[in-house]
């Protein structure tokens, strides 16, 4: 079963163990029925489409008596066939049967044979990775974020890079995560996560992510000033940063050439990677459990790189705009003229 169908890498609201029945009850009141809390919201809406979708195909009815368990794993890989057939993404079929054990839980272990085709599916088809940036393409980006006046998102682009930062963690990060250097002994700035990945999957309070260098250290000196404790760092929803993040992409031609803002993650690791930084390292500040995922994962990052060539025109315009963010970002009087 894939990550996405894993009801178990759900972050669950904590509630505190009381030691009266009345308190107890009034605890439990705040989080609301246990049904409502197996999984997310947002993934209960896919798996109610998803569901939808498989028993119209079938014509079935949706309630729990419709279905001949003998019968279910035929009707389960007949629509995988299907979507496969039919060039549905990978991931409707690992939802498909995830709604189908979530909606009929007495079909869970009797669909062998359809999850064996799902793997068979993740096996031949290889994922859509996102194309690591490199750092003179990000600074690029980051220079015409600077040519829009988008300066905040400029300044993001450049913590996401240095931190390794997945996209949701990069939007969603909050000035109360940010611990700056002045406030510590030496010239470090830490993020303190608490809605991650990592944070989900294996019940911790926190994901920790220490940075050193200069340049995403000035990031979070502007990105913070004038911010609540419960301020986003980003001030922009989700779609609104990809959003700008595409626009800047068709500014610099780069648009059809697979970068996406996940790009900022696989880019900031693989650059740190081939500037020397340890491997053992990385694990830790990029936050895998297993060296030899990272491992895998920094490879296809510098394989990508090899195979990544840019127009003239374009070369010449992110040069542009590289000198344009040196400009705008430099400490001295022309640079604080620059900025709001």
């Amino acid at each position: 079963m894939s990550n996405r169908g894993r009801a178990k890498a759900k972050a669950y609201p904590a509630v505190m163990h009381r030691h009266t029945k009345e308190s107890r009850r009034a605890e439990r009141e705040k989080v609301g029925p246990l049904s409502q809390l197996v999984v997310q919201p947002k993934t209960k809406s896919r798996y109610e489409e998803s569901y939808e979708k498989f028993c119209k195909f079938h014509q079935l009815r949706k309630d729990r008596n419709s279905f001949e368990l003998e019968k279910v794993d035929d009707l389960a890989s007949s629509y995988i066939e299907f979507l496969w057939e039919d060039g549905a993404p990978k991931s409707e079929a690992s939802y498909a049967l995830a709604a189908l054990q979530f909606f009929q839980p007495q079909t869970k272990n009797r669909l062998v044979w359809a999850w064996k085709l799902v793997k068979t599916w993740n096996q031949i088809e290889l994922p859509n990775r996102a194309t690591p940036l490199s750092p003179e393409i990000l600074l690029a980006m980051a220079g015409q974020a600077f040519k829009w006046k988008q300066f905040r998102f400029g300044w993001l682009l450049v913590v996401g890079f240095g931190a390794f930062l997945r996209t949701s963690e990069l939007v969603q990060l909050k000035r109360k995560e940010v611990v700056l250097p002045q406030t510590l002994k030496n010239n470090e700035a830490v993020l303190m996560l608490d809605t991650t990945k990592g944070t989900k999957k294996n019940f911790l309070p926190i994901d920790k992510v220490v940075l050193e260098e200069k340049l995403p250290i000035q990031a979070l000196n502007f990105l913070c000033q004038g911010l609540q404790p419960g301020d986003s760092l980003s001030q922009l929803s989700n779609s609104q940063f990809r959003l700008l993040f595409k626009d800047i992409l068709e500014a610099l031609h780069l648009d059809g050439m697979g970068y996406m803002p996940y790009s900022l993650r696989r880019g900031g690791v693989t650059s740190a990677f081939r500037q020397g930084v340890p491997l053992d390292t990385l694990v830790t500040q990029g936050r895998w459990q297993h060296i030899p995922t990272a491992r895998i994962y920094i490879d296809a990052g510098l394989q990508a790189l090899t195979t990544i060539s840019h127009p003239p025109k374009t070369l010449s315009r992110c040069a542009a705009l590289r000198a344009h963010f040196r400009s705008v970002s430099q400490t001295g009087a022309r640079g604080k003229k620059a900025m709001p």
